[in-house]
């Protein structure tokens, strides 16, 4: 069976809609809707009703948008450029007299990018993930996520060599998409975009030129990478997620120079630690 996704600007209302009133309003206004078209044809009238039009207002505000997975990757795949492109359109070059300038276009562009694509179990497993590492999370003004995370689906039952080796040998998933994390928090969130990290990788400079860093530090977790460059996604970052008929495992990052890797197992909440590297 082919997965599919909500993805829709009007998420919030879409689910609302969905889940909590289930699907007889929109099979309502569908039959209303036809009822009334029916009607008009036979009365050969040209003139639009305003209680029809008011029924197509709410019909197109109460339908969830479905898409497919190659759909839906390629969507955030298109708002990532775009996203960049807006960014890189913006600033050539950073510069200190720009930082309010560039957090403001910056937080412009996550939340039309966040817009982009909704999957509710995996913003779930988010939610999961920082509260388990909420000791490491650094209360920041602004809180960097992942722009894209891949999942991967395995129709199978996970074994403890998958759960608990860094890099297993799989001969493939069984299907894979991208997804755009979300997160409730009072911080505002902010997506680990190539162009943000380029800008600011170039504004500060190397390790040692640290006089623009405490600036930077002051609105967001950032740090030096351990293999040069700038860390700028805040942790715990997720790097990807593996979904097995039994269970998830994660990927987090919980700090620039290490991470873990943890199971879920299915229909719960219990967060195992199953392994952990160092850079």
């Amino acid at each position: 069976m082919e997965k599919i996704y909500f993805s829709s600007p009007r998420s919030v209302r879409d689910y609302f809609m969905y889940y909590c009133l289930g699907r007889t309003p929109m099979t309502r206004i569908k039959r209303i809707r036809t009822d009334y078209l029916v009607t008009m044809q036979k009365k050969k009238q040209t003139i639009l009703n305003p209680f029809f039009l008011s029924l197509l207002f709410l019909w197109t505000i109460s339908v969830p948008q479905i898409m497919s997975a190659q759909e839906q990757e390629s969507a955030v795949t298109v708002a990532l450029t775009k996203a960049d492109s807006k960014i890189a359109s913006s600033f050539k070059k950073l510069k200190a007299t720009q930082l309010s300038d560039f957090y403001k276009v910056w937080s412009d562009v996550s939340m039309e990018y966040a817009a982009t694509q909704h999957d509710t179990k995996c913003d779930s497993l988010v939610e999961l993930v920082f509260e388990k590492y909420k000791n490491v999370v650094k209360k920041k003004p602004y809180l960097v996520l992942p722009s894209a995370i891949t999942v991967e689906i395995y129709n199978r039952e996970a074994e403890e060599k998958d759960i608990s080796l860094l890099f297993s040998d799989f001969n493939g998933p069984d299907s894979t998409y991208i997804v755009i994390p979300h997160l409730n928090t009072d911080c505002k969130v902010l997506y680990d975009f190539e162009k943000t990290r380029q800008l600011l990788s170039s504004y500060l400079g190397k390790k040692d030129s640290d006089e623009k860093l405490p600036e930077i530090e002051k609105r967001m977790y950032i740090h030096h990478g351990h293999w040069g460059g700038w860390n700028t996604g805040s942790v715990p970052f997720i790097d990807f997620i593996i979904f097995f008929s039994n269970g998830v495992s994660i990927f987090v990052r919980t700090s620039w120079w290490s991470g873990e890797v943890i199971f879920i197992p299915k229909g719960t909440n219990e967060i195992s630690i199953k392994n952990s590297w160092v850079e």
